[in-house]
């Protein structure tokens, strides 16, 4: 389901409402300071920009059975 929050209040004052929600969160005091404290979202927002720019990483014993299954050669072409 998708709702169109201009329908109802001004989009760049719902926004900013948003904006302020994440920052009063980040700033949430936590037990272990260390530890990120993360929003819905936020994570895979964060992995789909780097793999777009490296690639997803795949595991060794995938990489190997590849290899055995195609030839090290489809290695070279994986790994650029």
């Amino acid at each position: 389901m998708a709702l169109d929050v201009s329908a109802w209040t001004d989009l760049a004052k719902f926004e900013q409402g948003v904006q302020r929600a994440i920052a009063e969160l980040k700033a949430t005091p936590r037990l272990n300071p260390h530890q990120a404290i993360h929003y819905p979202g936020e994570r895979e927002t964060s992995n789909r920009t780097e793999r777009m720019q490296t690639g997803i990483p795949l595991p060794k014993f995938l990489m190997d059975a590849l290899a055995e299954q195609f030839g090290a050669d489809c290695m070279s072409a994986l790994t650029q």
